[in-house]
């Protein structure tokens, strides 16, 4: 029982905590606003909210309870970062068939998903590095 209570009020657990509850907000603001149908419609929170952000949750929070608590936070930054900026950078319009006229495309879930993981891995390389310094130490 006191493992049980030392682990829930350890850094680990609370910034993992804070983590998948912002991620919830997330989800909960991603659906009940940005939804298709809503007035304000917005492409890459939608499917974000649909496909990815359970992938996310779980790339974020597992290492977090392993004790890398900085990673956890610094993944839920890229992938808010992610969509804010597949939102804006995502719309084109491209020439699917030639007969056709260019059609628009969203591209803005893969750019969301490129810097979800490429935060992924400058907190993985932050973790190591601070774990390095702690060593010297």
């Amino acid at each position: 029982m006191d493992n049980l209570l030392s682990f829930l009020r350890s850094k680990r657990f609370r910034f993992t905590l804070i983590t998948a509850l912002a991620y919830g907000a997330i989800y909960l603001i991603s659906r009940y606003f940005f939804f298709i149908g809503r007035p304000h419609h917005l492409y890459t929170p939608d499917w974000s909210a649909k496909n990815f952000l359970w992938i996310a949750v779980l790339l974020s929070c597992i290492p977090g309870l392993f004790g890398w608590y900085r990673y956890s936070l610094i993944s839920l930054s890229g992938y808010i970062l992610g969509i804010v900026l597949g939102e804006i950078f995502g719309p084109t319009t491209r020439i699917l068939d030639q007969s056709m006229p260019p059609m628009p495309v969203h591209d803005g879930w893969i750019i969301s998903i490129f810097i979800f993981l490429g935060f992924c891995l400058i907190g993985i390389f932050y973790e190591i590095y601070l774990r390095k310094q702690t060593r010297k130490t």
